[in-house]
């Protein structure tokens, strides 16, 4: 199973596809557990992100490369600069779990 997003921008159409959330729920695959990160909501996702990486001991590099993007990118998020994608987050939340915002 998958899951498919659309956006559309004036001169284009951009899709992320996805597995589905209930994908890993064969029982032949193990799951793996999404860490927990914080009992407190972030006033922003720069202020999460940066505590998501403090408190599992991840450097922006290991981060980067778990996430399958840029140390840029991760820099830029950390920095407030730019937020994640639809994808990226979907990843971001399997790696370090729900972003929680205030």
């Amino acid at each position: 199973m998958i899951e498919i997003s659309c956006r559309k921008y004036p001169g284009r159409v951009e899709f992320d596809v996805l597995p589905s959330a209930t994908a890993h729920l064969d029982p032949a695959v193990p799951e793996t557990p999404v860490p927990e990160v914080s009992g407190e909501a972030a006033a922003s996702f720069a202020d999460w992100m940066a505590e998501a990486l403090r408190r599992t001991g991840t450097t922006r590099e290991a981060a980067a490369q778990r996430l399958e993007v840029s140390v840029k990118t991760v820099n830029r998020w950390i920095g407030g600069q730019t937020e994640p994608r639809l994808r990226e987050l979907r990843r971001i939340q399997e790696q370090f779990g729900d972003v929680q915002l205030r």
